[in-house]
C-alpha cells in the first residue's frame, strides 16, 4: 500500500449513544440520559456519578480525603494556582475552589491494577468496558501513520502510538475515560469540570 493511502493523523469521534441499554446484560449501566454540556452540546450519560472513582478517589474530594485514602504524596508539584500530587500510579490535580481546601478534579491513572468501583483495572482487556458500561458515550481513534516508512515499520510505529479512548458521562461536567492501546486499558481518567 502506498504512503499516500495512509493519513498522517485521523481522529474519529464517536456519536452521542441514544440507544437503549434495557436488553442489554450490562451490570452497571444506567438508560442514557441526553443533556447538555457545559458548552450546551447534547450528550449522553451512561454511568452514575458515584462508579466516578479511582480506588476510592472520586472527583471534589478535598485533599485531605485523597491523603487518608491513598496515603502521602510520592511527588508534589504547583499547577496554576492548584496542586499536582503523584501517589504512585494515580496522578491527582488539586484546584482550590474554596480556599484552603484544595479539591480534586482531574485524576489520571496509569498503575497495573488502578481500578473503578466497578472492578475495570489498568490492563484488562478492552472488551471489559461494554461488559460492564455499555457503550460509550463518545469514541476517538487516533491513528498515527508515519509515511516514509515501509509497511513492516509503519505497523510497529501504529502499535506502538495508536490508541482509542471510551468516554462515559456521568452528567453534564463529570466524565470518565479509558485509554486503550493494543486492546488493553492503559489509563483511567476522569474529569470534573469546575
Amino acid at each position: 500500500m502506498s504512503a499516500k493511502k495512509f493519513l498522517t493523523i485521523s481522529l474519529f469521534a464517536g456519536m452521542a449513544t441514544f440507544g437503549c441499554l434495557a436488553t442489554s446484560s450490562v451490570a452497571f449501566a444506567r438508560e442514557p440520559v441526553i443533556m447538555g454540556n457545559l458548552g450546551g452540546i447534547p450528550i449522553s450519560c451512561s454511568i452514575y456519578a458515584n462508579q466516578v472513582a479511582v480506588n476510592g478517589v472520586h472527583p471534589n474530594d478535598n485533599i485531605n480525603t485523597v491523603n487518608r485514602v491513598l496515603g502521602q504524596p510520592w511527588s508534589s508539584t504547583k499547577y496554576g494556582g492548584g496542586v499536582r500530587n503523584y501517589y504512585g500510579g494515580i496522578l491527582v490535580t488539586f484546584i482550590p475552589i474554596d480556599p484552603g481546601n484544595p479539591t480534586a478534579l482531574d485524576i489520571v491513572a496509569r498503575g497495573k491494577g488502578e481500578k473503578t468501583p466497578d472492578g475495570v483495572a489498568i490492563g484488562m482487556p478492552a472488551a471489559v468496558l461494554s461488559d460492564v458500561y455499555g457503550t460509550a458515550d463518545s469514541v476517538v481513534t487516533e491513528r498515527h501513520v508515519a509515511s516514509k516508512l515501509d509497511a513492516v515499520k509503519q505497523e510497529q510505529h501504529a502499535k506502538r502510538l495508536d490508541k482509542t479512548i471510551y468516554e462515559y458521562n456521568a452528567n453534564e461536567s463529570l466524565t470518565m475515560s479509558f485509554v486503550v492501546r493494543n486492546n488493553v486499558i492503559e489509563e483511567i481518567h476522569i474529569h470534573q469540570s469546575e
